[in-house]
C-alpha cells in the first residue's frame, strides 16, 4: 500500500479497480489529475487485482496529491472484490467509480461535486460518452438538474426512468453514508452485472439525485483484457436473484417502498437469463426453497408485471 496525507480533508473519494493496463491507467490518473477541482478536496485509491507486471510506474505516480494503491495477494478475476476494498479504505463524503480504462473531462470532478453538496444529493450521475450503446440514453440529456426527489410524484417519467435505468456504478458520485448505512457492496459472487445490483440497491435508499450533463465521463469500448466480463451462466443468474432478495426485498417499507421492490423484481424478471432458471430443476427449487415467502408476499400486487406474475406461478406450482 503507498499511503496518502491522512489527515487531510477529503471530499470525495475516487477508487480505480485496475489489472494489467498500465498505459490506459496511468491516461486515466492523468485525467484525474489535470482537473480543475482542487486536489487538497479528493483521493484516488487504486486497488491492483495482482496484475502480472507494469505495476511499477503505477506505485510511483505522483501527479496526484492523496494517492494511495493497495494490492490484492490473489486475483479475484473480477471488478467487485477490487471495489469493495476500496470502499473499506475510502474517506471521502461521497465515492466514485473510475474503470482504469476511462478518462474523465477537467471540469468533470468540479461540476459534478458542486451539483452534489449545494443541493444535499445523495447521488450525481454524470453523462457518459462512448461509442457502446449502453451510453446512448445520456444523449438526450443536455442540462444539469440540480436534485431530483427520488420517490417524488412530480418527477418527470423520462428522468425518474433514466435516472432508474442508469446501471453504472461509474460515473456517479455516491454519497459513502448512504453505501455504509446500508451495507451496500459489489456482489463478490458475480463476474457480471454486478453493477447493476449495487445501483439497484443505493437507488432504492436514496432520497435525492442531481444529473451533471455539462461535463462527461469518457467511457471507452469494452475490451478484453480488464476486470468486466460478459454474459450471463444460470448460477451468476441465481447469484444476482440472491442478492436482491437478500439486500432488497428483505429491506423495512420505511427504507423500501412496496413499489420500488416490486420495481426491481419487474425488471430482472424480464430478463432471458433470469426465465432460464425455470427449465433448470436444480435452480428452480433453490429458488423455491430459499425465497418462497417473498414470492407469496409479491404474487398478488398490482404492480406485479405480467410476466413476473407468470414467472412466481410456474415456480410456485409447476
Amino acid at each position: 500500500m503507498v499511503p496518502g496525507n491522512p489527515n487531510s480533508l477529503i471530499s470525495l473519494s475516487i477508487i480505480i479497480p485496475y489489472y494489467n493496463r498500465k498505459e490506459l491507467l496511468i491516461e486515466c490518473l492523468n485525467s484525474i489529475a489535470e482537473s480543475d477541482y482542487p486536489q487538497e478536496n479528493y483521493e484516488v485509491i487504486v486497488v491492483d487485482d495482482c496484475s502480472p507486471n507494469g505495476i511499477g510506474e503505477i506505485l510511483s505516480y505522483s501527479k496526484i496529491k492523496n494517492y494511495r494503491v493497495y494490492r490484492l495477494s490473489v486475483n479475484s478475476g473480477g471488478a467487485s472484490i477490487p471495489r469493495n476494498l476500496g470502499i473499506s479504505q475510502a474517506r471521502g463524503e461521497y465515492v466514485l467509480f473510475i474503470d482504469s480504462d476511462d478518462c474523465i473531462s477537467a471540469g468533470m470532478l468540479s461540476r459534478s461535486m458542486g451539483i452534489a453538496t449545494r443541493n444535499d444529493c445523495d447521488m450525481v450521475i454524470i453523462k457518459k460518452i462512448s461509442e457502446r450503446k449502453a451510453a446512448n440514453g445520456y444523449k438526450a440529456i443536455v442540462e444539469d438538474l440540480e436534485k431530483i426527489e427520488i420517490n417524488s410524484n412530480d418527477i418527470l417519467p423520462n428522468i425518474e426512468s433514466f435516472v432508474f435505468g442508469d446501471c453504472y456504478a461509474i460515473g456517479r458520485l455516491m454519497r459513502r453514508d448512504v453505501i455504509d448505512r446500508f451495507g451496500i457492496r459489489f456482489p463478490e459472487n458475480l463476474k457480471v452485472n454486478e453493477d447493476l445490483c449495487f445501483c439497484r440497491f443505493f437507488w432504492c435508499v436514496a432520497k435525492t439525485a442531481g444529473i451533471c450533463a455539462s461535463e462527461s465521463y469518457w467511457l471507452r469500448a469494452a475490451g478484453s483484457d480488464g476486470l468486466s466480463l460478459h454474459g450471463m451462466p444460470r448460477e451468476a443468474a441465481y447469484n444476482l436473484l440472491g442478492y436482491i432478495f437478500r439486500n432488497i426485498l428483505t429491506k423495512p417499507t420505511e427504507f423500501i417502498s412496496p413499489e420500488k421492490k416490486i420495481r426491481i423484481f419487474n425488471g430482472r424478471i424480464g430478463q432471458n437469463y433470469v426465465l432460464r432458471l425455470l427449465d433448470h430443476p436444480h435452480y428452480a427449487s433453490l429458488m423455491k426453497s430459499n425465497h418462497e415467502k417473498y414470492f407469496l408476499a409479491m404474487k398478488d400486487s398490482p404492480d406485479l408485471s405480467a410476466q413476473g406474475r407468470e414467472f412466481i406461478e410456474r415456480l410456485l406450482y409447476q
